[in-house]
């Protein structure tokens, strides 16, 4: 009988010190890969990891781990140009996202419906922040709502302006 109130007590305090680590970790503003590759420029560091020097940039919506310091390079791979990603038990397409592509005449719409007008960077920053393409269409729902601020979109531009 002891033996098993002395297990019931240590099983509870191992999962009281999970639960403070989790939340010390969790809401630390952290670099989320140990040993991650260096980044060279702050659009890099935003494009890859969804951090401004090291500061999670904050967002919303999104789907699985979109809130846990990915980047925009988790769903729209590394070079930018878009791919099918499976993610909490769901599949999308990403688009290609380079500059030279969201910046051309007339692009398709994610859902395959009529082109809207090419990116700038005001309807950039709307499709960031507030998931709404140059046409007024609403950005697909595993697209995370960006609090991202005018410095780091021109940071993010010019990246994506690189690959």
């Amino acid at each position: 009988m002891k033996r098993s109130i002395y297990a019931g007590i240590a099983l509870v305090a191992v999962g009281v010190v999970g639960l403070v680590v989790v939340l010390a970790v969790g809401s630390a503003d952290v670099r989320p890969f140990s040993g991650r590759p260096a980044v060279h420029s702050p659009g890099e560091e935003i494009f890859f990891y969804g951090t401004d020097d090291g500061r999670r940039i904050p967002r919303r919506g999104g789907i699985g781990m979109m809130g846990s310091g990915l980047g925009c390079a988790a769903c729209h791979g590394t070079d930018g140009r878009g791919e099918r990603v499976s993610m909490m038990m769901a599949s999308f397409e990403t688009p290609d996202i380079r500059w030279s592509t969201l910046s051309s005449a007339e692009m398709e719409h994610e859902g395959g419906e009529a082109p809207h007008p090419p990116y700038d960077r005001e309807s950039f920053a709307r499709a960031l922040r507030k998931g709404v393409d140059p046409g007024g269409n609403e950005l697909e729902s595993p697209m995370p709502r960006w609090q991202i601020n005018d410095d780091e979109v021109d940071a993010l531009i010019a990246y994506l302006k690189q690959l």
